[in-house]
């Protein structure tokens, strides 16, 4: 997981600490993963 986190603060710097960024981003990563453009390793919930 902290690969992970580095992996995405790496991306986006510090926007990923303010809460309205994340909450713009993750209907967009939640596309992606739908989409099959991401690698999904984790188990839905």
């Amino acid at each position: 997981m902290r690969y992970r986190l580095r992996q995405i603060r790496r991306l986006w710097g510090d926007e990923i600490d303010d809460p309205d960024r994340r909450f713009d981003l993750e209907p967009v990563l939640r596309a992606q993963r739908l989409r099959g453009a991401l690698g999904d390793t984790a188990p839905h919930r």
